[in-house]
């Protein structure tokens, strides 16, 4: 079962990409090359998820693509702030899968379902 974040490619002066997330503001990717960057987010994202699962957190994770394309047009009103942002240029918003093997997605789901309904007991 696929996973998915909410992404925000930005341009910096100094002419790199930086991807980052709102909800996951300790991941970021960054290079001269956009797909690059966008990349090494997904792997620092996909890590730090796995962490937060293997801690019993819930991540903040869309669990359909069409969940996932519900929200983006939200996503793409938000500037996240940075004071290197290129002038005159703005975030958008890209889709990323979190890449999680079965046994965290699975850990996820219970997660989840635990937070849905607070009187089971994982």
């Amino acid at each position: 079962m696929a996973h998915f974040a909410i992404g925000h490619v930005l341009q910096r002066r100094d002419g790199m990409y930086a991807v980052r997330s709102t909800e996951f503001p300790a991941c970021e990717g960054r290079d001269v090359a956009m797909w690059t960057a966008r990349e090494q987010f997904r792997q620092a994202l996909s890590e730090h998820v796995r962490h937060m699962i293997q801690q019993g957190e819930l991540p903040s994770l869309y669990v359909s693509l069409e969940e996932a394309e519900s929200i983006l047009g939200e996503h793409c009103r938000i500037q996240i702030p940075d004071p290197e942002r290129r002038p005159k240029t703005y975030d958008y918003a890209v889709i990323v899968e979190v890449d999680l093997p079965a046994e965290d997605a699975e850990r996820f789901a219970a997660i989840r379902i635990g937070k849905l309904l607070p009187e089971t007991r994982l």
